[in-house]
């Protein structure tokens, strides 16, 4: 099976400087667990759901 069946079509993007609660807000409404971080169109990285979990939500931030 070929990655192109698993993956969500268009991918979901964010600028970089939204907040947590805007990420998890936008895959919420997207229905997908990770959001590409983009600054001018270039892709700077990836949040996903479990970032959010570990890195927002368990230190109390």
């Amino acid at each position: 099976m070929g990655v192109r069946y698993a993956m969500s079509a268009p991918a979901v993007t964010m600028p970089m400087m939204a907040s947590a609660q805007e990420a998890a807000q936008h895959m919420q409404h997207s229905g997908v667990g990770a959001v590409f971080a983009v600054d001018d169109n270039h892709l700077l990285g990836v949040v996903t759901d479990r970032d959010l979990t570990t890195r927002v939500l368990v230190p109390g931030l």
